[in-house]
């Protein structure tokens, strides 16, 4: 579950006044005021609970209004919006704010293992890789603050979606070396800053980014011999003929490894479907929504794969992903390996707004509109899926492209491998 944003609003003012020169004006204020009170409307319309954990809307809103009153910047606004809906510690309730007219590639990538952050991937070309960022470097700190699980996904949704900087300041620690403190710049990418689509390239841009995005979700396998074949699941967003082909495939094997690392979830039809070729029939828990409570059940109909199963997960694997594995590990159906999941489990929905008449800048809400219980009582927000063995990789493991977590479950599906031999199946290339 995302901790509070454990920056504060003097991190907005230390922040913002660095990342964003432009001075606001009315217009943007005022704007920013509209943004504040639809996300307001969507949480008093849609969130699940209707107490809000207790908290005092009217006041916190009213409150956040008030500090963008004193905004200095556009960002500084978001970053109150985004501030003020983290007050209800959900892991699915956040702010979606407008896109930018300028991208920040960092160059590097950032990974959570056990309670600490590591390099996990570095883009060649970048000036971070000219430096000597490399993966398997523990980072002790982004700027001014502290690396680690608990804060992690904050800092990426801060510096990538809310305040993006062009200079980042890193403390990395090397397999073997001791800390180091290095300056790295990141390439601006100019966005139009406004989009047409009736003529021009802009339609056939956000055409061609949709399907490179689709690429980089398609999920690989790789077959060993004729009695396992393993699946990197890398979404749940794929349609039940895709789920049902595979399976038919898989089922020509004894054993499936299903590795759900860096998968962050995606559609519940998707999370059933699979379920239900893995265990069958099965009611395994609770959706409490907000005027009334649901059984979850599995979707029967397809094909159903009943050889051995393993689940590989790690602290990136969420929501979908880990339900997935905790359903698994719940119904004795195989053994769970890796790292505890991200503990980001509700059920949420995605809504959308404009504000302007000409111009539009578009923003959201992503907001929870259900929790989720097993029928064990298990509810896995906040916790995460503890895995049967716990199988971290150490920084050395990454920087030599070792996988010992994968190892294991093959070799808990009945083959021996090396580190070294796993790590080769899937060859990072997002």
């Amino acid at each position: 579950m995302r901790a509070a944003l454990a920056f504060g609003l003097l991190c907005v003012l230390c922040l913002t006044r660095l990342a964003a020169g432009q001075e606001m004006t009315g217009f943007d204020r005022e704007r920013d005021r509209l943004m504040l009170r639809a996300v307001e409307k969507d949480l008093r319309q849609h969130y699940y609970d209707t107490t809000f954990h207790g908290l005092d809307l009217a006041t916190l809103f009213d409150s956040a209004e008030a500090r963008i009153k004193r905004a200095q910047s556009n960002s500084e606004a978001f970053f109150t919006i985004a501030v003020t809906l983290n007050s209800l510690q959900d892991s699915h309730t956040f702010f979606l704010p407008p896109q930018r007219t300028t991208d920040v590639e960092y160059g590097w990538s950032l990974g959570t293992i056990g309670d600490s952050c590591y390099i996990v991937k570095v883009d060649p070309k970048s000036e971070a890789a000219a430096k000597g960022v490399k993966p398997g470097d523990r980072v002790v700190a982004v700027d001014q603050f502290a690396a680690n699980r608990t804060d992690r996904w904050n800092l990426e949704y801060v510096y990538r979606h809310l305040v993006p900087r062009i200079a980042v300041r890193l403390a990395l620690r090397s397999p073997g070396d001791t800390v180091r403190s290095i300056v790295v710049q990141g390439k601006v990418v100019p966005r139009p800053s406004i989009m047409d689509f009736t003529h021009g390239d802009d339609i056939w841009r956000v055409i061609r980014e949709a399907e490179n995005f689709e690429r980089s979700q398609r999920s690989p396998y790789v077959e060993l011999g004729t009695d396992i074949i393993v699946l990197q699941l890398r979404t749940f967003r794929v349609e039940d003929r895709e789920i049902d082909r595979f399976v038919k495939r898989a089922r020509e094997f004894k054993a499936l490894v299903l590795d759900l690392r860096g998968d962050p979830g995606g559609d519940e039809s998707t999370l059933l479907r699979l379920a239900g070729a893995l265990v069958g029939v099965d009611t395994f828990g609770v959706r409490h929504q907000r005027h009334k409570n649901e059984p979850l059940s599995t979707r029967a109909g397809g094909p159903r794969f009943t050889g051995t199963v393993v689940v590989v997960v790690d602290a990136q694997s969420a929501s979908a992903a880990e339900m997935l594995a905790y359903l698994v590990q719940m119904r004795k159906r195989g053994p769970v390996v890796g790292d505890r999941t991200a503990g980001a489990v509700m059920e949420a929905e995605a809504y959308s707004h404009g504000v302007g008449t000409d111009v539009v800048a578009l923003y959201g809400t992503l907001v929870s509109v259900a929790d989720i219980a097993f029928a064990d009582g298990t509810r896995l927000e906040g916790r995460g899926v503890i895995p049967d063995e716990i199988i971290l990789p150490s920084g050395a493991d990454l920087a030599a492209h070792r996988d010992p977590a994968l190892a294991r479950a093959i070799a808990l599906a009945g083959r021996n491998v090396s580190a070294e031999e796993a790590g080769s199946l899937f060859p990072i290339d997002r």
